[in-house]
């Protein structure tokens, strides 16, 4: 359900072993949170994945000269998605491979999570509070996915939740909700 709510899932559970005393549940735990979390996002957007996914096979038919032309809209739209999943995928790796473990645990602190959590908080608030929307999702540029990608990627902070540093992206970009 928080996956839908800006506020950091990982955070979260970092914050409950450091105040309650409990032993740190690891990485594992963490990644098999965002299975569950990635899990429950594919049923949610089922329907429009589905047209993304057929929008693309669409298009590669078409190319071959086998199938009709795709919906313009879902392909584009899938194409995006893949653009703002790029920046993400290499910071990780940039991050998995960079950090000692040492620098790992820093990143796991309380004060990294909670530092985080608020101010990243506050940034959602200002772009809420202050951006006025005026482009949908369809008018969403290359450059500006490209942009929501790279703010993806601070998720990879504790306490930073991936949808709402997007959502503040977006609405930085002033796209409606």
């Amino acid at each position: 359900v928080t996956e839908f709510l800006p506020v950091s899932s990982s955070g979260h559970l970092i914050l409950v072993s450091s105040l309650t005393g409990w032993q740190d549940q690891g990485m594992e735990i963490d990644v098999a949170l965002h299975a569950g979390t990635l899990a429950a996002v594919i049923l949610y957007f089922f329907k429009d994945l589905k047209q993304m996914v057929g929008a693309v096979f669409l298009s590669v038919g078409s190319f071959l000269g086998v199938s009709k032309k795709p919906s313009k809209e879902f392909f584009s739209l899938a194409l995006k998605l893949v653009i703002a999943t790029i920046p993400a995928v290499i910071f990780g790796a940039l991050l998995k491979k960079g950090v000692s473990a040492e620098g790992r645990l820093l990143l796991r602190s309380p004060l990294v999570v909670a530092s985080s959590s608020i101010g990243f908080g506050l940034l959602l608030f200002g772009a809420e509070r202050w951006r006025r929307p005026s482009r949908t999702l369809s008018e969403l540029s290359w450059g500006s996915a490209l942009i929501i990608g790279l703010f993806q990627s601070l998720a990879f902070i504790p306490g930073t939740s991936r949808s709402g540093i997007c959502m503040t992206a977006g609405r930085l970009l002033s796209l409606d909700r």
